[in-house]
């Protein structure tokens, strides 16, 4: 699961598979999860294990965090896929409301 949106960063090259990462800390006594979003040339990239991409590099403003906390996070545990409810909530950013799932 990841997300489509083609931006051009300051050195002028192209970004456009963005993704939640897996590594995400979930702190269950306070019922809050945040995770960083990542961002890579392309989904080939990251399947060959590239680095993803500086987000300093890009001309572009978004939260580079996502975090759920309490009932969201409740809700999503029990889908057993945090990760779902995250992108849920990286859609409703007015910069990722262009994007496409990928």
């Amino acid at each position: 699961m990841a997300l489509k949106k083609a931006i051009t960063t300051r050195e002028g090259f192209q970004v456009e598979y963005w993704r939640v990462n897996p590594q995400m800390s979930i702190d269950f006594e306070n019922r809050h999860a945040v995770a960083s979003i990542l961002v890579y040339k392309d989904e080939a990239a990251r399947r060959a294990g590239m680095s993803p991409v500086h987000t300093m590099l890009l001309n572009h403003s978004f939260e580079s965090n996502v975090s759920l906390s309490g009932a969201e996070l409740d809700a999503a545990l029990l889908t057993g896929d945090v990760r779902a409810a995250m992108y849920a909530q990286i859609k409703t950013q007015d910069f990722f409301l262009t994007s496409e799932d990928a």
